[in-house]
Formats: structure tokens, C-alpha cells, sequence
């Protein structure tokens, strides 16, 4: 029995490979594909894009840009590093609990993660944008549920990166 578990356990650990990616940002290289040569050197197996906030009087996110969108592809194929995430940081500033525009910034959140090839778009919800009464986690909830059908016909996961407990988040 104890072989059997031994056998089992190096087994499982020949196979076992921990993998660790980054967001751009811990690099202080928001939006910057230069963040994916970085994270080639460093060992990394993966790096999260931060999208962008637009800037004052503007309308778009930095990710908008295919031609950046491009070039992050290019770099991510270049040193065999996947894009495997997004993050939506305009939703600290257009809280999806209370913004009609946090909305708008999904749904072009979800376009950009899927021309970047990345499987999943992380929203947020800290700081003044995290859900803490009933009201707000029925607002988010309920447009979750209208959104559900955009990002699964582009093949994206939403993710929701917050502090609430898991039964809220269940």
C-alpha cells in the first residue's frame, strides 16, 4: 500500500507543473506588450493585460487600439507567453454597481480580450466599487445575467476579482 502510494505520489509530481503568470502592472508596464519579454526573462507562463483607462475627455480604452492589440499578440507569439487574462481597470473608476457606463466598458472589455485570444476578462470590484449592500449586488448580478450571451459567444469568461465572501459570490 505505502509502494502504491509512493508510486502515485511521483507520479502525479512528474506531471505536477506549477505554472505563475503576472498582470502587466506588477511590472509598472500597463498596457505595454514589452511587459511580455519581461515576464519571458523572469520565467513567468503567463501574463494578465491591463486594458486601460481612457484619458480625460476621451472614450476609449488604451486596448481599443488594434494596432496595439497587435502588437501584444506579436509578443506574446514571439516569446511563448500567453495572454491568459484581461483586466478591466476602467471599472474602478465606472463602478459596475452604479455606472450606466461600466457597461459600455465591458462590453468593449470582452471585444479586446477576445481579439487579444485571452480566455478570460477579470472585472473589478474594490475600493468604492466593491458590492457591499443588497441593492448593488442585485444591480450587478442582474446585469451579469444580461450580459452572460456577449461573452460567451465571443469565448470569454467574466471573472470577478473582489473580497466578498463565496457564499455572496456563489
Amino acid at each position: 500500500s505505502s509502494d502504491l502510494t509512493t508510486a502515485a505520489a511521483q507520479a502525479g509530481a512528474a506531471n505536477a507543473k506549477l505554472r505563475i503568470g503576472t498582470m502587466d502592472g506588477v511590472f509598472k508596464m500597463q498596457t505595454n506588450p514589452e511587459a511580455v519579454a519581461l515576464a519571458k526573462k523572469v520565467g513567468l507562463a503567463g501574463v494578465q493585460v491591463t486594458l486601460g483607462r481612457p484619458k480625460a475627455g476621451e472614450s476609449t480604452m488604451s486596448l481599443e487600439n488594434r494596432e496595439l492589440q497587435k502588437a501584444w499578440v506579436a509578443a506574446s507569439k514571439q516569446h511563448d507567453v500567453p495572454l491568459n487574462s484581461t483586466y478591466l481597470d476602467v471599472l474602478h473608476q465606472d463602478c459596475l454597481k452604479d455606472s450606466d457606463a461600466a457597461m459600455t466598458w465591458v462590453r468593449k472589455g470582452i471585444i479586446v480580450t477576445k481579439n487579444l485570444g485571452a480566455p478570460v476578462l477579470m472585472m473589478v470590484f474594490f475600493g468604492k466599487c466593491q458590492v457591499l449592500q443588497r441593492r448593488e449586488f442585485d444591480r450587478v448580478v442582474g446585469l451579469s445575467r444580461e450580459l452572460a450571451a456577449e461573452p460567451e459567444k465571443a469565448g470569454v469568461i467574466l471573472g470577478f476579482e473582489n473580497t466578498s465572501s463565496g457564499a455572496d459570490n456563489r
